[in-house]
């Protein structure tokens, strides 16, 4: 079975950052934690949950820092999330069957994302289509990415369509 690294950024984020952490327990295998100049309790919360923690200065570049945490990465497949995000427990199991199912070539999958709301003008949430998932090319040598799976919500892709 691929592991599985969990990526982050944060900076200050000591409220949110203990609820996704716990929603990952069980799925991933090491967490990268880049912090952004945090002056809250964010690494110390981290800490606690396992996360290797690394010092990036903000450069108001959220790619550069995101990217940061990705070269940190050891495991087979990323996850990306931010701090104030969360993995609903009940698609643990989808996800990792998802994931094995995809093979080496699938370069990554898209979750459908929920995003809530308590504006009463808004409807309760927005499902997105959020690319979450990706195969590790750093740690990887695997190079032949031409799959396309789907799998109920979760959709296998290979990378760069463009090119």
């Amino acid at each position: 079975m691929p592991t599985i690294s969990l990526c982050m950024i944060a900076k200050d984020e000591q409220n949110g950052i203990t609820n996704c952490l716990e929603s990952v327990k069980g799925l991933v295998d090491e967490i990268v934690l880049v912090d952004n100049g945090s002056t809250d309790s964010t690494i110390e919360v981290a800490k606690v949950h396992g996360a290797k923690i690394h010092s990036f200065d903000w450069c108001d570049d959220f790619s550069k820092a995101r990217n940061e945490s990705l070269k940190y990465a050891t495991c087979d497949r990323i996850l990306i999330l931010d701090a104030d995000e969360i993995l609903a427990k009940g698609n643990h199991i989808e996800i990792k069957e998802a994931i094995n199912s995809c093979g080496e070539n699938t370069a990554g999958i898209a979750l459908l994302q929920y995003n809530y709301s308590n504006d009463s003008n808004q409807r309760e949430f927005v499902a997105l289509e959020n690319d979450a998932f990706f195969n590790n090319y750093l740690n990887n040598n695997n190079n032949n990415n031409n799959n396309n799976i789907t799998n109920n919500k979760i959709k296998g892709y290979a990378p760069n369509p463009m090119t």
